[in-house]
């Protein structure tokens, strides 16, 4: 459709920050065994996937949108997966303290 062959490093952020939602997801699940997609995230894959195809639409009508897009959206993912990590590492760790409290009680 409209491949910015330009800039192919902006792309290639971009995915690797977009799948960086779905690795997130897939480890929140594997800490908390319960499947969230967005996790109280104002944006998940979803809404992303969304965002994206409205702005391969925007680009039809202004040319260069996508460009602009690109680069608030790897701003603005990687600040969300940073949040989203971080959150993801004081449930580990909480977990990780109730596994042990556990082990020693047991024994």
């Amino acid at each position: 459709l409209y491949y910015k062959s330009d800039y192919p490093l902006l792309a290639f952020i971009f995915m690797a920050s977009y799948g960086q939602t779905f690795i997130l997801s897939i480890m929140r699940y594997r800490i908390t065994d319960v499947f969230l997609i967005d996790a109280d995230s104002p944006v998940g894959p979803t809404e992303l996937r969304l965002i994206l195809t409205a702005s391969c639409a925007l680009e039809y009508f202004i040319p260069g949108f996508i460009l602009w897009f690109a680069a608030a959206g790897i701003t603005a993912i990687s600040i969300l997966n940073v949040v989203d990590f971080f959150r993801l590492v004081k449930l580990a760790n909480a977990k990780d303290a109730e596994e042990a409290s556990r082990k020693k009680s047991d024994s």
